[in-house]
């Protein structure tokens, strides 16, 4: 390889390979598995040779070609690839990639393949290694991030050897109605809103199907804001969306299925509230020592933003420039959720923090490449970037 060497004009006389790493052993498998097509999709085939690598549930991975790429579901590429699939190992990685596009979700993804590139010295579009795994994790994320001095919600982690004391420290300190969800989880699996002591035993329950450690938090109602966050040294946050929600809160076909979620690029929130939104994501972003990209959901309440965890749905569609995502659904709700008075203030708000996750989702109806059009970039001039950036 080739080593960590910027991706200039002139280097780009010769292809660069790119391996995009889908699939996994996460709950999240089926979303990578559309992330992984839509970046295979929008590359750039004259700047790039691009190879689909599988990971399967024991986390091996396989070459696989757009037979296999396009089957219907993990399940099915799965079942295929001991007769149509190309066993990689680990160690061949390094020959084989002069970049390794990282669209795993979900534990065993973002918080472990990083250390396997950053052993292996292969550039990559991670959140690095302590950023994946803090990235992944929310109970120690607030912890970080509180150390840093920035401010959380209330919360409260929650083990499975859980009695009667602890439900009494939730009513006392958190209250109702609140969240139930795993720690190292994403995409609302998992996740149960709590209005009665008598619905937290079922509630812990289906969390601890995830993960050994559960957080209880403040449920926080407001608008739901996302925003992306990209580069190293010098980050940039890129214009926040508004995305309503349904219900309580977004659920997983609202994140990631076309035509399920409305998009609002800017938000309806004063200028001002926005830039303070953009200012914050990037002081989580280093605080928690991210690189790459980054994507960043909240909560706007009250002249406060609330940071709350993402993820990033349909087969990948080679993208053009994109337009702002203004369906009738998004037109109608417009309606119903007018602009605040331009100069209104938001002085008195605080911003708190639930989490980030990285990397983003990066399926076709992400508001990542929603963003990116609002900034004037398609998803190829996008998917540039982030491996550019990369590479330094």
């Amino acid at each position: 390889m080739k080593g960590k060497q910027k991706m200039s004009d002139e280097g780009l006389k010769r292809r660069f390979t790119i391996g995009i790493l889908l699939g996994g052993a996460s709950s999240e498998k089926e979303i990578s598995l559309e992330s992984g097509r839509h970046v295979y999709n929008s590359l750039n085939r004259k700047k790039y040779v691009v190879i689909p690598i599988f990971v399967d549930h024991n986390n091996h991975l396989w070459e696989v070609d757009e037979g296999l790429l396009w089957m219907n579901t993990c399940a099915d590429i799965e079942g295929s690839l001991s007769a149509l699939g190309k066993r990689i190992y680990y160690e061949e990685l390094k020959e084989k990639l002069d970049f390794a596009f990282l669209a795993l979700h979900g534990k065993f993804g973002e918080d472990c393949f990083p250390g396997l590139f950053h052993l292996l010295d292969i550039p990559n579009n991670s959140g690095g290694v302590l950023g994946g795994s803090v990235g992944m994790d929310k109970y120690f994320q607030k912890k970080i991030l509180k150390a840093a001095g920035l401010q959380v919600p209330k919360y409260i982690g929650v083990e499975k050897n859980w009695n009667e004391n602890t439900l009494q420290q939730i009513e006392k300190e958190i209250g109702y109605p609140c969240i139930v969800k795993p720690s190292r989880e994403g995409c609302s699996i998992g996740l149960t809103k709590i209005n009665h002591k008598s619905q937290f035993a079922e509630a812990f329950e289906k969390a601890f199907c995830y993960d050994n450690l559960i957080l209880v938090e403040e449920f926080i109602e407001g608008q739901e804001i996302t925003v992306t966050v990209l580069g190293n040294a010098l980050p940039v946050a890129f214009t926040p969306t508004e995305t309503p929600s349904k219900k309580d809160y977004l659920t997983v076909e609202e994140k990631f299925l076309p035509g399920d979620a409305t998009m609002i690029t800017p938000p309806n929130l004063p200028p001002a509230a926005i830039e303070r939104i953009k200012s914050d994501c990037i002081k989580v972003y280093k605080a928690l020592g991210l690189k790459s990209m980054t994507r960043i959901d909240g909560i706007f309440k009250d002249g406060r933003f609330y940071f709350k965890r993402t993820k990033n749905e349909t087969k990948g569609v080679r993208m053009q420039r994109l337009q702002p995502m203004r369906s009738n659904a998004t037109q109608a709700n417009q309606k119903t959720l007018p602009r605040r008075q331009a100069g209104a203030s938001v002085s008195e708000g605080v911003f708190y923090i639930l989490e980030p996750n990285t990397p983003p989702g990066m399926t076709p109806s992400t508001c990542v490449f929603h963003q990116a059009a609002e900034a004037d970039l398609t998803a190829s001039e996008l998917l540039d970037k982030i491996i550019s950036d990369s590479m330094v």
